[in-house]
């Protein structure tokens, strides 16, 4: 009988329990069960929040405790609020590891959070062992500011998100930054933490000052200026330290980069514009993995032979003309967007293995003898029917078409393709074929209510969507 089990063997059963409510009913079972919950409860602690504050008097709006070191009661936002099970609660959360915690109102899940306007600063408690990541969801007065710092400065945070000022010095036990998409104000050289690795300013920031050498740590290896933020000064040479390996600039960046102003163990680069803004520079024989975005004006032509040949992944998101045979190194590629001669780029089709290759779904050419692993379409002009896919294929992804647009497949999906990938569900709607016994997987990415026609009729039952 199930309540005669020694806890040992209660917290195994429990623990193949998924939802919340079924622990919670294994506990009503008898009273013994019940009085021993903490004994062997644990709980899922994916969709449990807590907010830190002490305990407010309903009337009258004041703290219940007396004194300001007495332990905290903490609310917990989950789909039950029993206080019975708070204990249980708590410390299942306690036993989860690199937590979350957000001041300010936070608009989506997360493990721990605090509202510093509702609460005052000193009903703030520090943060607990657990939390390594922190997120400002608005601008903090510099009274509550200069509280957070403090907690943060004797904790395990590593990762700070939304910072809007300097007013005060930044915890030196920071390694992840990220400026507030309002920050405009000129970095000085000290006011990084100096191990700091990951510097990111959010994808809208108006942050455009220059960067003097000295500002950026020689530890820094991430920096990131989001793909609609500002930023649109040029990098003296050495500016940009030689430990820094992933490098984003935004679309508004139209500087042409310097000979020595990209450090020569950089592995990422994305940038925003023609390649002969970046080509001059002779330090990228480490890049394994370059980006170009789309601009209104990114018009012209590449030549493929002018890419450094360490290259593994190759993303165009431009309208580029491209020239030349692709490097067989290359793994990863995608040119959608691009115009090119098939045979050309391809000159020799049995050295290329691509993992993924991202083309244009409606294009007529053929990619056979091609090692593809997962072919992605994407949709971005307008068009009828779908390309060939050629044999070999295992996972093939259909991209999001704002046309939608009814896709013919002349030669249907060969038998390779196992997985099929939707990036949303109006997708298969779209589809004027159906898709194929063959197929074990169907995955879609965003599931969207409404959508009525679902061609999986003709799926095996034991494919898994």
């Amino acid at each position: 009988m199930i309540v005669n089990l020694s806890h040992l063997l209660l917290l195994k059963i429990v623990s193949y329990l998924e939802e919340n409510i079924d622990k919670i009913c294994v506990s009503l079972v008898c009273k013994r069960l019940f009085s021993e919950r903490d004994k062997y409860l644990y709980f899922n602690t994916d969709h449990l929040n807590v907010n830190i504050s002490k305990e407010i008097d309903n009337l009258g709006g004041r703290s219940k405790s007396k004194s300001n070191k007495e332990a905290p009661v903490y609310y917990i936002k989950s789909l039950f609020t029993m206080k019975s099970y708070r204990t249980s609660l708590l410390r299942s959360l306690g036993q989860k590891s690199n937590c979350t915690l957000i001041y300010g109102k936070a608009i989506y899940e997360t493990d721990y959070s605090v509202n510093p306007y509702k609460y005052p600063v000193e009903n703030i408690y520090g943060i607990t062992p657990n939390i390594t990541k922190v997120e400002i969801a608005k601008p903090i007065d510099n009274k509550y500011l200069k509280e957070i710092y403090g907690m943060i400065s004797n904790s395990n945070v590593s990762t700070l998100i939304g910072i809007s000022s300097l007013s005060y010095v930044l915890p030196v036990n920071l390694t992840s930054i990220t400026f507030n998409e309002k920050f405009n104000k000129a970095l000085l050289a000290g006011q990084l933490p100096p191990n700091l690795k990951e510097l990111i300013f959010e994808w809208n920031s108006i942050f455009n000052q220059p960067i003097s050498a000295g500002v950026l740590p020689n530890t820094l290896e991430k920096l990131m200026f989001g793909s609609y933020s500002y930023f649109n000064k040029p990098f003296e040479p050495h500016v940009l330290p030689s430990s820094l390996t992933y490098l984003e600039l935004g679309r508004s960046y139209t500087q042409t980069l310097q000979v020595g102003s990209l450090p020569p163990n950089l592995r990422v680069l994305i940038h925003c514009g023609s390649y002969s803004k970046i080509s001059a520079d002779e330090s990228l024989d480490n890049l394994t993995a370059l980006t170009l975005f789309y601009r209104y004006d990114s018009v012209g032509t590449l030549d493929l032979s002018d890419l450094p040949a360490s290259l593994t992944s190759l993303d165009i998101e431009s309208s580029l003309h491209l020239t030349s045979s692709l490097s067989p190194s290359i793994r990863y590629l995608s040119i959608h967007n691009s115009k090119y001669d098939v045979d050309e780029i391809f000159k020799d089709r049995s050295q290329y293995n691509f993992e993924i290759l991202s083309v244009d779904g409606y294009k007529q050419e053929s990619l056979e003898n091609l090692k593809i692993n997962e072919l992605q379409l994407r949709f971005g002009k307008k068009g009828s029917i779908i390309r060939e896919i050629p044999f070999g294929v295992e996972t093939l992804e259909f991209g999001i078409d704002d046309e939608h647009l009814v896709k013919k497949n002349r030669k249907g999906i060969p038998s390779s393709v196992k997985k099929i990938i939707f990036n949303s569900c109006p997708t298969i709607n779209e589809l004027d074929f159906k898709i194929p016994n063959s197929v074990e997987h169907v995955v879609i990415k965003a599931f969207y209510n409404g959508f009525s026609k679902i061609l999986f009729s003709s799926l095996s039952s034991s494919c898994s969507i």
